[in-house]
């Protein structure tokens, strides 16, 4: 597998990771940030319920509404302040609908009284839902951005090292022409282009040098072999030679003539 192909796997995976747990905890944080601006009209309406028996000296009219109700039940229990989400069913609608409730007490000429304020979350939650619609496709287009530049954008910076590869796999030693590498302001591969230079430089050196000296250790082998050659001949030429001392000239001839060319 490809550096540039594992790398964009590897990226890949990481940024859906990320994006995921980064878009539950936006999810909650809108959610409760919400939540928590109704929680503060309903102390608006806690407050205002409070003034309204301070003046009149008794309960107004409770509100009925869809998105906002208030229920006064008399209650000798011990009451404790407290918000809470729950749902009830709308008759008019016929449909369960999620409310955001305050729980008080209020004591109303020496009556003790239950106040429950509700108000709505299904603009809250549509509002959550039309902000995470537009999250996606912010998120959406980043994915998309994120995905070129790492098909295109990392492909082209990659082109100085896809290049000098090349270059490698051509090289010769045999050839004295120089290995010319594309230049590039990426310093990790220029650095990359200066060893291999160097590298290069040396291997065709010590080729020259192991070359010059198999040159010069023939041509001063040859000298002395081509004179033993001659002599060989010379002898073998001589008269009162024994079958035996002939065939040692042979032998001696034969290795010096394969000596010669190894």
């Amino acid at each position: 597998m490809k550096l540039l192909a594992k790398y964009n796997r590897v990226n890949l995976a990481a940024t859906i990771i990320v994006l995921l747990l980064i878009s539950i905890v936006y999810y909650y944080f809108i959610e409760a940030t919400l939540v928590h601006q109704l929680d503060k009209s309903l102390v608006v309406e806690e407050r205002e319920i409070s003034d309204y028996v301070k003046e009149n000296g008794q309960l107004p009219e409770p509100s009925a509404d869809k998105d906002e109700q208030e229920t006064f039940t008399a209650s000798n229990e011990i009451i404790k302040r407290k918000y809470s989400s729950i749902k009830l069913f709308d008759n008019v609608h016929k449909e369960q609908v999620l409310y955001r409730q305050l729980e008080f007490p209020l004591n109303v000429n020496a009556i003790s009284y239950k106040i429950e304020i509700r108000k709505s979350q299904e603009e809250t939650e549509d509002l959550v839902q039309l902000i995470l619609k537009i999250t996606s496709v912010i998120v959406l287009i980043l994915f998309s951005t994120l995905f070129i530049i790492n098909r295109f954008v990392l492909n082209k910076l990659w082109k100085p090292f896809n290049s000098t590869l090349e270059k490698i796999k051509r090289f010769n030693i045999s050839e004295t022409n120089k290995v010319i590498l594309e230049p590039t302001n990426i310093d990790e591969f220029t650095e990359l282009n200066d060893a291999v230079s160097a590298m290069t430089k040396k291997a065709s050196h010590d080729y020259g040098e192991i070359k010059t000296f198999t040159e010069n250790a023939s041509h001063e082998i040859q000298t002395p072999l081509a004179i033993i050659s001659s002599k060989l001949e010379l002898l073998s030429q001589s008269e009162n030679l024994k079958e035996e001392q002939m065939n040692i000239i042979q032998t001696i001839s034969e290795t010096t003539n394969r000596l010669s060319r190894l």
